[in-house]
């Protein structure tokens, strides 16, 4: 694995918070890199991170770090460490983070909520407006287990590929050798919408 030593320097102190990085390491570390890179490019200094799902809250750390970014937290979880408590498909929620936004648009929007079909699809058509530069969808490769399994992330993403045709949309995935049956022993991938960088 390619990983910066400042990767793994916020692994090691996020691991000691208790906190769970729900990530595929390289996958992240990758993500990481590109959106560093594309701000820098950009001069965005310190570029406006919303993430939709954060679970216990550990990515906060690497994206404040790494890329030295601003961020803004929703969940549905009300234990979670986020800065709004709400079903993100709840237009109250929505109202709430255009309140602390105050006109600002979002440079990076991460999407790892529900991630059925229905949910991925609403929290997109809900925040990518909002976000100037870059949308990120998590588990984009995430196969189905089973024909009940809620997992459908790689559907929308498909249809994305289909469909978007005024954006640049880049596929960050890595092998993941674990075994199926555990949710992060399948695949994941994380797919990134470049707003408007279409010819």
């Amino acid at each position: 694995m390619n990983i910066t030593s400042d990767f793994m320097r916020i692994l090691q102190q996020t691991e000691k918070e208790g906190k769970r990085l729900n990530q595929h390491l390289p996958e992240f570390a990758a993500f990481l890199d590109f959106a560093r890179g594309y701000f820098a490019a950009r001069d965005i200094r310190h570029p406006l991170v919303v993430e939709i799902g954060i679970l216990d809250g550990a990515q906060k750390t690497f994206y404040k770090s790494i890329i030295g970014a601003r961020h803004i937290g929703v969940d549905i979880n009300k234990e979670a460490p986020a800065d709004i408590h709400g079903d993100s498909r709840d237009p109250r929620t929505k109202k709430m983070l255009k309140e602390m936004l105050d006109d600002e648009p979002i440079d990076l929007l991460f999407i790892d909520g529900l991630h059925t079909y229905d949910g991925v699809k609403s929290d997109y058509e809900m925040y990518a407006p909002l976000t100037a530069h870059i949308v990120a969808l998590h588990d984009i490769l995430t196969p189905k287990l089973h024909p009940a399994d809620p997992v459908d992330v790689a559907r929308f993403w498909e249809e994305l590929k289909k469909e978007n045709l005024n954006d640049t949309l880049i596929a960050i995935q890595h092998h993941n050798p674990r075994p199926a049956e555990a949710f992060n022993g399948r695949p994941l991938g994380i797919g990134l919408i470049i707003k408007g960088q279409s010819a």
